[in-house]
């Protein structure tokens, strides 16, 4: 099973695809506190058509951190889930 991991919740945003095995692909974003205007640039290079199709789960971190960055995040993940009809779960950011 594929997942598609975004947490927002430090200066540092990061999107991964992981599965069983662990991470595939991760991408850092700088800390600029524009993630929102650049995240779905930098998702689109990190997912291909392809491998959309192949993302089963969504996760998205959930906090502590920064409560507008955890913000956009949980609401691209859950736009995500909404739009591929795949479940989305929450988890500790520190993690």
């Amino acid at each position: 099973m594929k997942a598609l991991v975004i947490c927002t919740s430090f200066s540092k945003s990061i999107l991964s695809i992981c599965d069983s095995k662990g991470t595939l692909v991760s991408v850092e974003m700088e800390p600029n506190h524009r993630h929102s205007e650049n995240y779905f640039s930098h998702l689109e290079g990190l997912l291909g058509e392809e491998s959309l199709k192949e993302i089963e789960l969504i996760v998205c971190g959930v906090g502590p951190g920064s409560f507008t960055g955890i913000r956009v995040g949980a609401s691209i993940a859950k736009a995500f889930s909404y739009a591929l009809k795949i479940p989305l779960d929450g988890g500790n950011s520190l993690k």
